[in-house]
């Protein structure tokens, strides 16, 4: 991808990230229909490479540059099992969250904040342009059959792995248009603007990006697709 990962940078404070958010997200009122609930946060850090950062916002534009750096942030709160994709710029399939499907049933507690790749840790885009495009699933119940598919991808080679890719995307489309059937939910945005100061090492930094995680309430499915123009 334009992605690899990168140990600790250190940050000076200032925001200047911007993200596009291509989709389906928008808030309706919801009704009592018996469907089940789920409650998460998430975030978009984005660090340029004069160091500047910022949690991601919501424009029309978006581009991205060899040497920025990103790091995203997933928070689980309610019954929420939460995938997350990326097709990078040489269309390749990544997961990037959970690291593994067995993660659900040994390291995954609603109410645990998780940084991607790590905590001190970020993705950093390399030189080869293109589009990068995530995808976000979010469910109040495992997706078996897409867990069972990313599995057989993670674990095939050469032809095999461009096959198990395409069963991978397929599923995700499904799911989305199953998320498109309902689309009953509700966002609480991010700031548009905000310092995220570090306040000491540890957990400081986090409890500043948990107040700028954009928090999402859904009921069964929930999908979101974020397109970067790397350049």
């Amino acid at each position: 991808m334009g992605i690899y990962k990168m140990r600790y940078i250190f940050l000076p404070l200032f925001i200047t990230a911007f993200l596009l958010i291509a989709g389906e997200g928008y808030s309706t009122e919801e009704e009592d229909d018996g469907s089940l609930e789920m409650r998460f946060k998430w975030a978009i850090i984005l660090v340029d490479h004069k160091g500047e950062r910022g949690t991601l916002s919501i424009t029309k534009n978006t581009t991205i540059f060899s040497g920025d750096s990103m790091s995203i942030f997933i928070q689980p709160k309610e019954s929420a099992y939460i995938y997350l994709y990326l097709v990078d710029s040489k269309d390749d399939l990544l997961l990037l969250f959970p690291d593994r499907i067995s993660d659900f049933d040994k390291d995954y507690s609603f109410g645990k904040g998780y940084r991607i790749p790590g905590e001190g840790r970020w993705l950093t885009i390399d030189q080869h342009k293109g589009t990068e495009t995530f995808f976000l699933l979010a469910s109040v119940k495992r997706l078996e059959k897409l867990e069972a598919l990313t599995r057989s991808h993670t674990s095939a080679s050469g032809r095999a792995r461009e096959a198990a890719k395409l069963k991978v995307i397929a599923e995700i489309k499904n799911v989305k248009r199953d998320f498109s059937r309902l689309k009953v939910f509700a966002e609480k945005p991010t700031p548009i603007l905000g310092t995220m100061h570090r306040r000491g090492g540890g957990g400081g930094e986090e409890i500043e990006i948990n107040s700028y995680a954009i928090e999402v309430s859904a009921k069964d499915i929930y999908s979101k697709t974020i397109r970067l123009e790397h350049k």
